[in-house]
């Protein structure tokens, strides 16, 4: 029988021993007693008991001894809360613990003297291997199995074993790898690489992610290699930040660039915080993550463009010159020195556009934008405002308004004066077209020091001027100063009053005669008037650029087109007026309006007047947009029975081709032309060139401010045979014009 299994056996040996022991002694005393020297005899008698009764008692006291010391073991073995077993050499449990027996549901007894293979297959522990340790689970629970080998003295081997129960830290186990496995994922979804700095050892440990985004090949390296791999000019404000972080704990939140060990420039948003710190509280972990944003840079510097900057000119657009603009107002203030913006515009732009279409005439902004750009200082801006409007904004020129104002004059004369060079343009499709293209431009700005006006009132200003330049023809420029403000208001006010004008019956009509040869009345240009209650008679100078710009022209047009077929209706009834014809203006906005033709025609038919008596005059800027539509409407007007004159004939530079293309019936020569006929050759030769071409063309030719004798006895010789003037008559209210007229009858 095993020892560790038998203590009762060790208990009988002993008792036998001791008996055994006894009897020996016994038997010596007898044999003693055959000694015939009896002192000699008690003597060894009594050393012979005395030596037995001895060895018999530390005999015994040795087995006690052991004995206890084994009950010890056996309690200790027993009652330990850990599963323990013993095994011998062969595998049979020696010894078993209560918590190993319920571990395998079994009871101590069935389970000593049998090995693992002699238990049931349910009965049996499942013992996984992980690495270099054993794991028995059973029921939900884990339990580390750690074993150790040993000899006894009678060189027998055993196996000791304890199960330590590791549930919990298996479950915290668990769960941390599922967090950090989560964890994983968030970042791998964000894009999103860790990293950790200590600050003990200066050593970086990267995540993949972390080293993929920084280009490393492995993921350990020292802080220098971090620092190394930072774009230079970012360094410094690297540096900055994780220094603040680990001195003061200051958020580590900032996006900065890279560059990778191939040279790539990335952008990269960096986060960190401080995580572990030393005995002394001092900080000893940084860990944070990281996160490639170059697309998104480059996202957001895109986005950045198309809000700030024109995609054909890669120009600053309206927005970041308002923004420039107030800049510059602001330090002008404070160095108290002179400012310019100049507005610059294409002359006749469309022109271009629709006749070679809008490829030429985005190559055409290009080309603007490149020469004006040479003309300026790397310090001053330009910007595209919108379609041919470009802006420019110069600071610094001086403290002298009159010295400030020649600079700015000399700049818009410089871009004036470059512009006007031929500009070569091809067209590549249909057909490959090169063409050297002439411009010219209109400048309109302004000069500032205060901050009395805003960038919108300065914009004002500068459109102003512009507007100036246009109205005087074009290809020039006009530098003004803050004190256009006062006229600013004048016709903010006046368009106030002018949208009422209507209402309040301050319009009328005034009709200027129009003479044939023989000094006869046949007609009339019924010439628009108004007269305010608060400006008093205001010229159509002033007035019809308002309504042009603020649109008010349009229901205007239809009041004096209205007005007019009226007034036409009473002369048709009269049959000593019924002979004359009646010419009304037409804007430009007017008739580009969708529904131009169907409103004149209501007009005309509700009056029921003969339309053959009824001229609209057009002017070019009519005839420069949307050529199809415009020819398609006038034929519409044409169809009605009334014609179709083009007023300031000649000072374009299309006219001729407008005969060709457009239903022309009538053409009248600018007063430009008239006024110094008999005292500059050109305009007589241009004069005489009009009329000829109306005769060849039949058209009829009205020569159009006339003020003297002289004047009008050369255009008779030119052949002229329609005229119109102060000479022969101003332009008179209906009550005069009707009894002109009927003197004459």
């Amino acid at each position: 029988m095993d020892s560790f299994n038998a203590p009762r056996s060790y208990r009988y040996h002993i008792i036998l021993f001791s008996l055994f022991a006894t009897i020996l002694l016994f038997t010596a005393a007898i044999i003693v007693t055959w000694q015939d020297d009896s002192h000699l005899k008690n003597t060894l008698i009594l050393c012979l008991l005395t030596s037995c009764l001895t060895f018999s008692f530390i005999l015994f006291r040795a087995a006690q001894k052991f004995l206890l010391k084994y009950q010890r073991f056996t309690n200790i073995l027993c009652f330990t809360p850990e599963p323990l077993y013993i095994k011998d050499n062969k595998g049979k449990f020696s010894h078993v613990n209560k918590a190993m027996a319920s571990l395998y549901e079994l009871s101590i007894d069935e389970m000593i003297g049998k090995t693992e293979q002699q238990l049931s297959e349910e009965q049996r522990l499942t013992i996984i291997k992980e690495d270099t340790q054993q794991k028995i689970v059973k029921n939900n629970q884990h339990y580390l199995l750690s074993t150790i080998k040993f000899k006894t003295l009678d060189n027998r081997e055993y196996t000791f074993a304890s199960a330590k129960d590791v549930t919990e830290l298996t479950r915290t186990k668990n769960e941390s790898q599922k967090n950090q496995n989560k964890l994983q994922c968030v970042l791998d979804v964000s894009e999103e690489g860790l990293w950790e700095y200590n600050l003990l050892t200066n050593q970086c440990h990267f995540d993949i992610k972390c080293s993929q985004i920084f280009g490393f090949n492995n993921a350990n390296y020292v802080f220098d290699d971090f620092e190394n791999s930072i774009f230079l000019d970012d360094k410094n404000k690297v540096s900055t930040a994780i220094t603040k972080l680990i001195e003061s704990d200051q958020t580590f939140n900032m996006e900065y660039r890279i560059q990778k060990p191939d040279g790539e420039i990335r952008w990269i948003w960096d986060r960190g915080i401080i995580t572990e710190y030393d005995e002394q509280n001092q900080p000893l972990v940084i860990v944070g993550i990281v996160q490639d944003i170059t697309q998104d840079k480059l996202n957001q510097d895109k986005i950045h463009n198309l809000a700030y900057y024109d995609p054909l000119t890669s120009l600053p657009n309206r927005i970041l010159a308002s923004q420039h603009l107030e800049k510059a107002i602001n330090l002008s203030v404070k160095q108290q020195s002179f400012s310019t913006m100049l507005l610059l515009n294409i002359d006749r732009f469309k022109v271009i556009n629709d006749s070679y279409g809008h490829q030429m005439g985005d190559q055409l902004l290009i080309e603007v934008a490149k020469r004006i750009q040479l003309t300026l200082q790397p310090e001053d801006f330009i910007g595209r405002f919108s379609g041919d409007e470009f802006v420019i904004i110069i600071n610094q020129l001086g403290v002298d308004t009159t010295k400030v104002t020649n600079k700015a004059k000399k700049i818009a004369k410089k871009i004036k004066d470059i512009l006007t060079l031929p500009i070569i343009l091809k067209l590549k499709e249909p057909t490959p077209t090169t063409i050297s293209y002439y411009t010219t431009i209109s400048i309109g700005g302004v000069i500032f020091k205060t901050n009395s006006h805003d960038e919108a009132t300065l914009i004002k200003l500068s459109d102003v001027a512009l507007h100036k330049v246009k109205m005087r023809g074009g290809n020039d420029y006009m530098i003004v100063n803050p004190t256009l403000q006062n006229e600013l208001n004048q016709m903010a006010d006046m368009y106030k009053s002018l949208s009422c004008a209507i209402d309040e019956d301050e319009l009328s009509l005034h009709y200027q005669p129009q003479y044939n040869i023989e000094k006869k009345m046949v007609g009339a240009e019924a010439l628009l008037r108004w007269n305010s209650d608060k400006f008093g008679m205001v010229s159509p100078v002033k007035f019809i650029p308002i309504a042009e710009d603020s649109n008010l022209i349009i229901e205007i047009g239809y009041w004096v087109l209205t007005l007019a077929c009226k007034q036409l209706k009473s002369w048709q009834e009269d049959p000593q007026l019924k002979h004359l014809r009646l010419s009304v203006n037409l804007s430009s906005k007017q008739i580009w309006q969708e529904d131009f033709i169907f409103l004149a025609k209501n007009i005309i038919r509700h009056y029921d007047i003969d339309s053959s008596k009824l001229t609209f005059e057009i002017t070019e800027s009519i005839l420069i947009r949307d050529v199809p539509d415009t020819i398609r409407k006038l034929n519409a007007l044409k169809e009605l029975g009334a014609l179709i004159s083009l007023d300031d004939f000649g000072t374009g530079y299309s006219s001729l081709s407008y005969l060709k293309n457009f239903p022309i019936d009538e053409i009248k020569i600018d007063r430009s032309f008239v006024q110094y006929i008999n005292s500059n050759q050109s305009d007589l030769i241009m004069a005489k060139a009009i009329i000829d071409l109306g005769k060849n063309f039949n058209l009829t030719v009205v020569s159009e401010g006339i003020e003297d004798e002289d004047q009008l006895n050369t255009l008779i010789k030119l052949g002229g045979n329609r005229f119109q003037g102060f000479l022969l008559n101003r332009p008179l209210p209906i009550e005069q014009f009707l009894e002109a007229a009927y003197k004459e009858t």
